[in-house]
């Protein structure tokens, strides 16, 4: 499975009201976070550090869950 972000969107909601004061909240452009919410496949390199360090720390407040890669086993 690809690595992927899963957003808690009911809770986003009734914490924050709106995507964009979420986004805010955590300094990364709407923009941003709407091209995650649309395009949730997540690959490192090609996420700014500042991006990465939000992710991160939405994932640390419960607002998202970063899926690391899956790898089936080889039978």
């Amino acid at each position: 499975m690809q690595p992927h972000i899963e957003f808690d969107r009911e809770k986003i909601r009734k914490d924050f009201g709106s995507l964009p004061k979420f986004a805010k909240a955590y300094g990364i452009s709407f923009g941003v976070l709407r091209y995650r919410l649309d395009n949730p496949y997540y690959i490192r390199m090609l996420v700014s550090d500042k991006v990465f360090r939000a992710f991160e720390q939405m994932e640390k407040d419960g607002y998202v869950r970063i899926v690391k890669w899956l790898q089936k086993p080889n039978p």
